[in-house]
């Protein structure tokens, strides 16, 4: 049995990252803020005096669901990929509703576009509207809106 639990963030400014994605897609602090360090921090990262802070998001429609972790290291490292402490990701999906006042809310908080919006029809779904867009730390964000 598996199940998808989070999706981690490394972000440059780790407050500034949670409030773009509760103010975009309405995401909900699940606290405590999190502060691992110390031996803990390295026997987990492997990195000799790492600190990491950040905080756990929930979406408002399923809280229960998969989850945003955002986190910021101390040491930060962008030299090679695949380092546990390099910030960003590949991308992340997020099912909206509204696919252009979700795009419209998310430039106005600081984001910006990849791509043009694309609509892909299927014979035997709903039409599915896709659009990359970046967050507020340029990490890629694919909006994803099912027209019935």
């Amino acid at each position: 049995m598996s199940k998808l639990l989070h999706v981690n963030i490394n972000a440059k400014d780790w407050k500034k990252v949670v409030a773009f994605y509760e103010e975009v897609f309405g995401c909900v602090q699940m606290p405590p803020e999190k502060k691992i360090s110390g031996d803990y921090a390295k026997g987990l990262t492997g990195l000799d005096g790492a600190d990491i802070e950040g905080m756990t998001l929930g979406f408002p429609d399923d809280m229960d669901g998969t989850q945003l972790e955002i986190f910021q290291y101390n040491i930060q490292d962008d030299s090679a990929p695949g380092t546990i402490n390099m910030t960003g990701i590949g991308h992340i999906a997020i099912d909206v509703d509204d696919i252009d006042g979700v795009t419209k809310k998310l430039i106005a908080a600081g984001g910006s576009y990849v791509g043009e919006q694309i609509r892909r029809t299927y014979d035997d779904k709903p039409d599915l509207y896709i659009h990359y867009v970046k967050d507020c730390e340029g990490n890629i964000i694919e909006l994803m809106d099912r027209k019935n």
